[in-house]
């Protein structure tokens, strides 16, 4: 799986839109839809997040009070996968305030995430090989 997409319940819809334009960029994008009936819905998400190759939080006013989101990008940030997206005027929670995040508060229902995709690769997507590299930082460095 490519992308572990982290967001607080009730900014479901721009997370919809987000997973739904990088699946048609041809990402494995996993959010909390996916859970399978009958799964313990923590360990689902402990497994997604170890089988992700990018962990992206899309931080808002909700998002920066969730135990759960928080939780979810600190094992991001803590296996150098972190790409942390502002959908709101917020400021990340302090253990995060280090990582530089994209800035989606202006993005539309048709935003493809193309800009998230620029912001995020930086000046190394040259050096990448796998096509989310492009995307989320060291891919491949997992701890």
């Amino acid at each position: 799986m490519d992308i572990f997409l982290s967001y607080a319940g009730v900014d479901r819809e721009r997370a919809k839109v987000l997973a739904d334009a990088l699946a048609r960029a041809s990402y494995s994008v996993w959010w909390d839809r996916t859970i399978p009936p009958g799964r313990v819905f923590d360990e689902v998400i402990q497994e997604a997040i170890a089988a992700a190759r990018c962990v992206i939080v899309l931080w808002s006013a909700d998002a920066v009070r969730s135990n759960w989101v928080k939780t979810e990008a600190a094992e991001g940030a803590s296996r150098g996968l972190l790409v942390p997206a502002l959908i709101e005027d917020v400021a990340p929670p302090i253990e995060f305030k280090r990582i530089q995040a994209a800035n989606r508060r202006s993005a539309r229902r048709t935003d493809d995430g193309s800009r998230l995709v620029v912001a995020a690769s930086g000046t190394h997507r040259h050096r990448r090989s796998h096509p989310t590299d492009a995307l989320c930082g060291r891919m491949g460095r997992r701890r």
